[in-house]
């Protein structure tokens, strides 16, 4: 299965781009999701691991880093407490994806 997408409908304005959300992943095994003002970084301590499947990292890290970069565009404070209900919907949505995409 192919894990990307063509960016032509966006750069051509013809078609309908059908990205969901954008997932990132770092060298260190540390997801981040975006999906419209939203972005969830979840840490190695996330209970998820590159695999999506559960894991567990001794590093003292929250486990979820949660932005509205509508009103925190430089990434300063960390909400994830205050919306658990949107860390929820993030997070389902990296494990379904990263689920996706692995070659059976």
């Amino acid at each position: 299965m192919e894990d990307s997408y063509s960016m032509m409908p966006l750069l051509t304005e013809k078609g309908k781009f059908t990205r969901e959300a954008t997932i990132n992943h770092s060298k260190n095994g540390i997801f981040a999701i975006r999906k419209g003002d939203w972005k969830l970084i979840v840490s190695p301590n996330s209970g998820i691991d590159a695999t999506g499947r559960p894991a567990k990292h001794k590093k003292n890290l929250p486990e979820n880093i949660l932005y509205n970069l509508k009103t925190d565009i430089k990434e300063f404070h960390n909400i994830a407490d205050k919306h658990p209900a949107k860390v929820k919907e993030l997070k389902d949505l990296l494990i379904q994806e990263i689920k996706k995409s692995q070659i059976k």
